[in-house]
């Protein structure tokens, strides 16, 4: 899907609006990391957690009696990491980890092909300034400091991964490709979560600010929820729900202390 036919996709009449209150008897809500509860750093490990955003997420897990998740592209550890406190039901790396229950193992699809992922972290020896990011499953070449080489890095990966056995994927992002396997997104992984006892009979409210949120997007409408974007490099301002991360945090706080 191209970033034209996507932004076409989610400012039609589906695009949605803030609530001015969140039905906490009915709503299931899933929240992205990286541009929607936290702004976006020069890398991965330079993002900033607010210090009052695990309580935050604490007190909106207790609302919703637990039907709250995290649906990232991160490994979820990471966002244990990033968030704790505070763990929560989650699918990481593009649907290819989820954990049912705070306290519940990690579940991983199968490991990303070694000669893919040798090959691969190579790359920022032939590009200065990308940062491979391995996540077991899935691999995040993030290029915010080498973007004028976006297509060599691009052709560099397809090179790679064409004709392996297990058909892989090559999804953009803000300022990163993320490859996974056939198969996985956040739309599978909120699928997969929406099935638990947690979130049965209530409707999604998704918030996410880049390309891979739209699959969770999509799904979440198709289940008669609602999608809320953040704006930034993906999602105009006028076609966006939230200026910021800050602007996520804010209501989030609001609806939740109301």
């Amino acid at each position: 899907m191209t970033r034209s036919t996507s932004k076409a996709i989610m400012t039609r009449e589906q695009h949605s609006r803030v609530p001015p209150a969140i039905d906490f008897a009915t709503t299931a809500l899933f929240l992205d990391i990286d541009g929607t509860l936290l702004d976006i750093a020069a890398t991965p490990d330079a993002v900033e957690v607010p210090p009052q955003l695990p309580a935050l997420l604490l007190r909106l897990q207790t609302l919703l009696n637990g039907a709250i998740a995290i649906v990232t592209g991160r490994r979820i550890a990471d966002a244990d990491r990033l968030l704790a406190p505070v763990r929560l039901i989650a699918s990481g790396v593009h649907g290819c980890e989820l954990r049912v229950a705070p306290d519940h193992p990690v579940t991983f699809a199968n490991p990303m092909d070694r000669d893919v992922l040798a090959a691969i972290m190579q790359i920022p020896n032939e590009i200065a300034g990308v940062l491979v990011e391995p996540k077991g499953s899935g691999i995040a070449i993030h290029y915010r400091l080498s973007a004028d080489h976006r297509f060599k890095i691009e052709k560099r990966i397809r090179e790679i991964i064409a004709g392996q056995s297990t058909e892989l994927v090559v999804a953009g992002g803000r300022k990163v490709f993320e490859i996974v396997p056939r198969g996985f997104s956040k739309g599978s992984g909120l699928e997969a979560l929406m099935e638990l006892p947690e979130f049965a009979g209530r409707r999604p409210l998704v918030i996410g600010d880049d390309v891979g949120d739209v699959p969770a997007f999509d799904i979440a409408l198709a289940l008669g929820g609602t999608a809320l974007k953040v704006s930034g490099e993906f999602f105009d301002r006028s076609a966006a729900d939230f200026e910021n991360p800050t602007a996520v945090r804010n209501w989030l706080d609001a609806v939740s202390s109301a």
